[in-house]
């Protein structure tokens, strides 16, 4: 994880927006961080930096499943900053096993599990299995999204908990930027053979008759040579060939 530098002077050009979210990128890196984790790892780390200016706005952060932990979530809650993101199951053994296993779930079926300090964790069922985490988005209000069944090849009517419309609509709009702005590292080294570029083929190039020769009235004859092979017909439009001497 590279270190971050003069997050000082950056939250103090930018103001953030009610609506925040983290996301990662990955770049070339080689070297060694003598830095002191604390119990959030390295990302929960990263995470609580980024996070250091926005603390007691009741800003709403949203992250994916690289990111969120249930350690990380009760420290950004006393900080008062809302979370909501999708999440790894299996760094929740202890909640895992207060929802309802996914091969019980039909599609649009939720399944919650709620901490004493009020943080949800649901696994809610579309065409996969889906778990989110928030500290303020849970199930209801509920609606209703348009899905195709391949099954019976129809398109039918799936319940989603508020906690997935909430996520999916500013992470819709961070998958766009990610994609306009990604950025490609310059390769190091020598080029491999196999990563130069191949010279062109030269096509054949073929002696054509200006226009006002060919129209000026007069009967120019082909001049006979000393070829051995005959020649294409200097025409674009023909593919045929001059005959031999």
């Amino acid at each position: 994880m590279t270190q971050i530098l003069e997050i000082t002077s950056f939250h103090s050009a930018a103001s953030a927006d009610e609506h925040v979210a983290i996301d990662e990128m990955m770049v070339p890196f080689k070297g060694s961080s003598n830095e002191i984790r604390s119990m959030f790892g390295p990302i929960g780390d990263t995470v609580i930096k980024l996070c250091h200016d926005i603390k007691g706005h009741n800003h709403k952060l949203y992250m994916h499943n690289l990111f969120t932990s249930l350690p990380l979530l009760r420290e950004l809650k006393k900080n008062q900053i809302h979370t909501v993101g999708t999440m790894r199951i299996n760094r929740c053994n202890d909640v895992q096993k207060q929802l309802v296993d996914p091969k019980l779930l039909q599609r649009g079926c939720t399944s919650i599990a709620t901490s004493d300090d009020n943080i949800t964790v649901l696994r809610w069922k579309d065409t996969k299995v889906v778990h989110l985490i928030s500290i303020y988005a849970d199930v209801e209000p509920e609606d209703t999204v348009i899905r195709y069944d391949r099954k019976e090849k129809k398109h039918v009517k799936v319940s989603r908990p508020f906690g997935i419309k909430e996520y999916n609509k500013l992470w819709v709009h961070i998958l766009l930027i990610g994609k306009t702005e990604r950025i490609t590292p310059p390769s190091k080294g020598r080029p491999s053979p196999k990563s130069s570029q191949q010279p062109k083929k030269l096509s054949r190039q073929l002696f054509t008759v200006i226009s006002e020769i060919r129209y000026d009235g007069k009967d120019h004859y082909p001049k006979k040579n000393d070829a051995i092979q005959a020649r294409r017909c200097s025409d674009k439009t023909c593919n045929s060939r001059t005959c031999k001497d």
